[in-house]
């Protein structure tokens, strides 16, 4: 019984997070944080490893 609801539990933070996730990238807060990366990034993304680039996609999906 514990570790059922342990497991229900765990189902139920992941579909919270999910909706979260869903609701803030309909309609994101505004800050100067979201472009943070823009000036930052030295290096030529055409120049960055393709390992890298998929291990950083999320961060790096908007700056072409």
């Amino acid at each position: 019984m514990v570790i059922a609801n342990l497991q229900r539990n765990a189902t139920n933070a992941q579909k919270v997070i999910q909706e979260t996730v869903r609701r803030l990238s309909e309609n994101p807060p505004q800050s100067d944080a979201h472009s943070a990366l823009k000036y930052a990034i030295l290096t030529q993304l055409d120049q960055v490893p393709a390992a890298t680039k998929e291990k950083l996609g999320l961060l790096l999906q908007k700056y072409p």
